[in-house]
């Protein structure tokens, strides 16, 4: 890994503050559109209909923990380099974006989007790392088995937990 100027060098944690103003202004390594989240967000307002006040914190909660695990993903620079091998069609308004991260020990991960035409944009609504394993499933698997044990103040407070625990380097 090659030296980097002192000054670019990252000396302290974000802070929960740091990360909410990057967020406001844009400085977040996520699109604020990605499909994944809205879809995501979505199935959690269907499955969990309680009052409005309950609807914002489970909102407020996912919100956050998305953020901090795309922004622990993609914390630092060291070298990788991403590359679009191809787009494949699936259905009339679907394309499958194979890509892959190169890292800086020459290891390659297959990254593919699963992207949807909404309105006049193409959209993200689905990750899979390795080329198989679905972030969207994943997390609904995830919220679906919270929800049926402990109900939405068990997945508020776990979404709020794995927030923290990212937000604090973990």
């Amino acid at each position: 890994m090659s030296e980097k100027p002192e000054h670019d060098s990252k000396t302290e944690e974000a802070t929960e503050k740091r990360l909410r103003e990057a967020s406001e202004k844009g400085n977040v390594p996520v699109s604020r559109e990605a499909g994944t989240f809205a879809s995501l967000a979505a199935f959690l307002l269907a499955s969990v209909l309680f009052l409005r006040d309950g609807a914002r914190r489970l909102l407020d909660a996912f919100s956050r923990m998305m953020v901090a695990t795309y922004a622990s993903r993609f914390d630092e620079f060291s070298g990788e380099r991403f590359e679009i091998l191809q787009t494949v069609e699936q259905a009339p308004s679907a394309k499958l974006v194979k890509t892959r991260v190169i890292q800086s020990n020459g290891k390659a991960v297959s990254l593919n989007y699963l992207v949807r035409l909404v309105g006049a944009e193409w959209k993200a609504v689905d990750v899979f790392l390795d080329g198989t394993i679905s972030e969207l499933a994943s997390r609904r698997a995830e919220f679906t088995s919270i929800l049926k044990s402990g109900g939405p103040d068990a997945l508020i407070s776990s979404l709020r937990q794995q927030g923290d625990k990212l937000l604090a380097g973990g």
